[in-house]
């Protein structure tokens, strides 16, 4: 081989890291640099672009394999700006891990880029693997560093928690570092690939100890005089109670609702987390992640939650919900949390070739007040509805920022609830059984550009001076204050008491959203009241004290002990 072969050579060998090269930093200077600027951020996406491209080149030529990291990294660029703008965190592992249950759902943020950009993927994997050069020396020359990215993972997600610690800690060493609670600031530094990697670590189930959880009670207030129980979370329902974005929801306000305002562990998404505080009284933001996501199959078939001392207490206890069950695993979890029925819309019988991932929300109330009135006049009944056509996101419509679309839906489904309302309350009364109604939004719905225009939200809330359209977002590590804003959401409550409607709405107001569960215990007898009472306390602390959004704040009051004992 002459010198002219060899340079060609060596040319051929590296012509694919300098397209990677050039190619990163592009895609970094042009979409990434509005978050983070820095030679640290630079380093780690570049390192984790070569991991990539060194595992995918073991199987398709190295063109194709730097082209296909290039393209993989901005389709993780644009997912992840749907889903920053519709809920305000980045995606984590688990969205790519359960992709199949919720692909439904995932189809309706599927943007022309982000079609554009798998089509020209599997173009490029095809081409890459067809044209692959069949040499066991090339594929062994990238096998060393090909195998580190699947290492990394493998040591997170099947390992137990001391091996995931030390790859943690190893990787924080070399400036790697991921913290839970400022998620954004994560991708910023250390780019998508890395997020998704550091996020894909198994979490591992609480464990049984002695715990002080106990030490602190207060019975609830409400009398237990056993009505039947109707508790809706409204997707992305809200209002403003002043004229600054009143919305139809404030229509229950006219007809004997009295309102006040719970604090959401979420904004804009992650309804599985409102949720989860409101059936199980504890916050979510103790166990890292989705609760639904990481722990579907891990709950304790019998956990003790605000559902299962209905049950205990002879109640038949439903779920309702317009949308698919295999989404965030709610068709395994609400079985193991105490459902002894849960109907899904695949159950409801709805078909829809224009629009079927905003199911109306009227079917969902038709089938919960069938399934009411046909009970036995004898049942006590605990029902849990969660609506799903106010779901975002939401469309610009003349440069409104969604404020058009969602004000439509809100009022066809706020019509549709206040009517339904009405019907169960007659329902009620034929069957000669007092009924306790709450309905709650889940979270503010994500419109931050309308919400900032209509000055529910200062400029405090994103953490910058100089707002411009393609700035609103939620700054990660807000004062009290403005995390107290940013979580407030709407909710009503009618008893057949409108005194204890109003004192229980004054006990709540502005307090978390695992403070409502505690209350609603009180309703019936039941056998787990050293929970409820220990929860009661918690909620009966000054309230300034309550606006906490970091997990290893909130375990000083909920220790992993106590997660063990109630769920797992």
């Amino acid at each position: 081989m002459n010198l002219s072969e060899t340079a060609r050579q060596q040319i051929r060998e590296a012509s694919p890291l300098l397209l990677l090269l050039v190619g990163r930093m592009t895609i970094y200077l042009l979409f990434e640099t509005g978050s983070s600027w820095s030679g640290i951020a630079v380093y780690v996406r570049l390192l984790f672009s070569l991991l990539m491209f060194y595992f995918i080149a073991c199987f398709i030529h190295r063109v194709a394999a730097a082209l296909s990291v290039l393209l993989i990294e901005m389709l993780l660029i644009q997912a992840n700006h749907v889903k920053v703008s519709a809920t305000g965190v980045p995606i984590v592992a688990s969205d790519i891990a359960g992709l199949d249950r919720s692909l439904s759902l995932v189809s309706g943020y599927v943007t022309p880029g982000i079609q554009i950009t798998v089509v020209a993927l599997a173009i490029i994997v095809f081409l890459g693997w067809r044209y692959r050069r069949r040499s066991w020396r090339e594929f062994f020359g990238n096998l060393p560093l090909g195998l580190l990215l699947p290492l990394l993972v493998g040591m997170l997600a099947f390992s137990n928690g001391m091996a995931a610690g030390m790859v943690r800690n190893g990787l924080c060493r070399i400036q790697i570092c991921h913290v839970a609670w400022r998620p954004l600031v994560n991708v910023a530094m250390n780019g998508l690939p890395a997020q998704l990697v550091m996020t894909s670590e198994a979490v591992a189930v609480p464990e049984r100890g002695p715990h002080s959880f106990y030490e602190e009670r207060r019975s609830g207030l409400l009398t237990a005089n056993q009505p039947d129980v109707l508790l809706i979370l409204c997707e992305s329902c809200f209002t403003t109670f002043d004229q600054r974005f009143r919305t139809p929801m404030f229509q229950f306000v006219d007809q004997g609702f009295t309102p006040f305002t719970l604090l959401s562990p979420v904004y804009g998404g992650n309804t599985a987390e409102a949720e989860f505080e409101t059936l199980t009284g504890l916050s979510s933001a103790v166990l890292p992640g989705i609760e639904y996501q990481n722990f579907a199959e891990r709950f304790r078939s019998d956990s003790e939650t605000l559902v299962k001392r209905f049950a205990d207490s002879g109640y038949a206890t439903i779920s309702l919900h317009n949308y698919f069950g295999g989404f965030w695993s709610r068709d395994r979890v609400y079985p193991r949390f105490g459902f002894q029925e849960s109907i899904f819309l695949e159950d409801m019988g709805w078909e829809s070739a224009s629009d079927h991932r905003l199911p109306p929300d009227k079917i969902l109330f038709d089938r919960a007040l069938d399934r009411y009135e046909n009970a036995a006049a004898d049942q006590k009944m605990f029902m849990y509805l969660i609506t799903m056509f106010t779901h975002g996101d939401y469309a610009d419509q003349g440069g409104d920022h969604g404020r058009g679309d969602y004000l439509r839906r809100m009022n066809q489904s706020m019509g549709e609830l206040a009517a339904f309302l009405v019907q169960m309350e007659g329902a009620a009364q034929r069957r000669k059984r007092p009924l306790a109604i709450v309905v709650f939004g889940d979270h503010k719905p994500a419109l931050s550009r309308v919400l900032f225009d209509v000055k529910v939200f200062p400029p405090a809330l994103f953490g910058a001076s100089d707002l411009q359209d393609s700035s609103f977002e939620l700054d990660w590590d807000p004062a009290p204050e403005q995390w107290k804003i940013r979580s407030q959401a709407t909710a009503f409550v009618r008893l057949a008491d409108p005194e204890a409607s109003q004192a229980l709405a004054d006990r709540l107001d502005d307090l978390p959203m695992f403070c409502l569960p505690a209350e609603l215990a009180s309703l019936t007898p039941g056998n787990d009241d050293a929970f409820w009472e220990g929860v009661n306390a918690i909620c009966h602390q000054p309230k300034d004290s309550l606006v906490r959004y970091r997990g290893d704040l909130w375990q000083q009051e909920f220790p992993l002990e106590i997660y063990a004992e109630r769920l797992f």
